[in-house]
């Protein structure tokens, strides 16, 4: 790309590229009788017999003038069209997926906390008790609190006096802590009022019972998944920690209860996987999913 120098009133000024050459002359850096000259070592010559490759604003005699060309709209609003086309399609999937997304959301949250449970009874050979009580029957810690190794919160696990109550000065730090895997995107309630982190979700206490851990083989004869673990609240959301925080399935779905979804709950059964159970659900096949050995018979639901 040759260099371009520009003579006016015996000054001369330069180099330029072709592309500042140009932008010269469309926006009036050059007049009609500057010299231009191309490399040192060529004779200047007037600045409107400039090759045709560049802009001649005012033509010239010695090349036929060259016309400016008009704005044409018709290849934009052509090359807009196509955009639209191809944006519209991806800007809905877009809304789309994040009107979705509470509910995948949830349902994420409840695969990890079934993965979980599986790993904690792949170590210890029973899912973790329910609620564990001292002598005097007075809760200690949760079903939430003894699975934290299992999300990839040992860090909080380790701060926890398992020897004490959740809710007594020395745990108050850890259990203060949100875990993220136990919130819902449906709610911004995520404190109790004395400051403590809250769950979405409760354990079914049919299965995760108080001081007792169950074994898939001995005691969920029902079928894993035939059995209700865990489920998505609508109110009344307590803290992770609190040993209290189980309930039974029928008292939480149904007509007539509350849900973070609309129109039913998410739970998590026995086997990992999660489902929807609409709150029009039989309320035989719902007592029947809640219990791990009740021997009742299971229609598709």
């Amino acid at each position: 790309m040759a260099d371009w120098y520009l003579k006016r009133d015996e000054e001369n000024t330069g180099p330029f590229s072709d592309q500042e050459l140009e932008a010269l002359l469309i926006t009036g850096g050059i007049t009609q009788e500057d010299q231009i000259r191309q490399e040192t070592d060529r004779d200047f010559f007037p600045a409107d017999c400039l090759p045709e490759q560049f802009s001649h604003p005012w033509g010239n005699g010695s090349t036929p003038e060259i016309t400016r060309r008009r704005f044409d709209p018709v290849p934009l609003v052509f090359i807009l069209l196509i955009v639209l086309g191809v944006m519209i399609p991806l800007l809905d999937s877009h809304f789309s997926s994040t009107s979705g997304r509470p509910r995948s959301v949830t349902k994420s949250n409840l695969k990890q906390i079934g993965l979980a449970l599986h790993n904690y009874h792949e170590q210890h050979s029973t899912f973790p008790p329910g609620a564990i009580t001292n002598r005097q029957n007075r809760p200690l810690q949760s079903w939430q609190a003894l699975i934290l190794p299992f999300l990839d919160q040992e860090g909080i696990y380790k701060r926890i006096d398992l020897q004490q109550a959740w809710d007594s000065p020395v745990n108050r730090p850890p259990f203060q802590q949100e875990i993220p895997v136990y919130l819902s995107p449906k709610t911004r309630q995520t404190r109790s009022p004395d400051g403590y982190a809250l769950s979405h979700f409760a354990g079914n206490r049919l299965v995760l019972k108080q001081n007792a851990g169950m074994n898939i083989l001995e005691s969920i004869t029902d079928g894993m998944s035939n059995t209700i673990m865990a489920m998505e609240l609508g109110e009344k959301f307590k803290p992770w920690g609190d040993p209290t925080s189980l309930t039974l399935p029928t008292a939480v779905i149904g007509p007539g209860k509350k849900s973070l979804s609309q129109g039913g709950n998410h739970v998590l059964l026995g086997d990992g996987s999660v489902r929807f159970i609409s709150q029009d659900i039989d309320p035989a096949i719902l007592k029947a999913l809640s219990t791990p050995d009740g021997g009742e018979p299971i229609d598709d639901f």
